[in-house]
């Protein structure tokens, strides 16, 4: 998961896009917490806006960082 889009639906989207996505993504997302189902997830802040804000376990949540180390050439 790159994101929990939130507020970014009311502030990026026109009505009535905005409010169906903002309510499919909440809705979504606290099934997903009831049903436990595990996230991997870019980064902490997304990571923070799972427990705090839909209130997901910690322990279902991993992070895995984008990016790629690659020797100089």
């Amino acid at each position: 998961m790159h994101e929990v889009a939130g507020e970014i639906w009311k502030i990026m989207y026109p009505f009535p896009i905005k409010s169906i996505g903002y309510f499919i993504e909440e809705i979504l997302l606290k099934i997903y917490r009831l049903l436990k189902i595990k996230f991997i997830v870019n980064s902490e802040s997304t990571e923070n806006d799972l427990i705090s804000k839909i209130g997901v376990s910690k322990e279902n949540v991993k992070i895995i960082y984008y990016g790629v180390s690659a020797p100089k050439t």
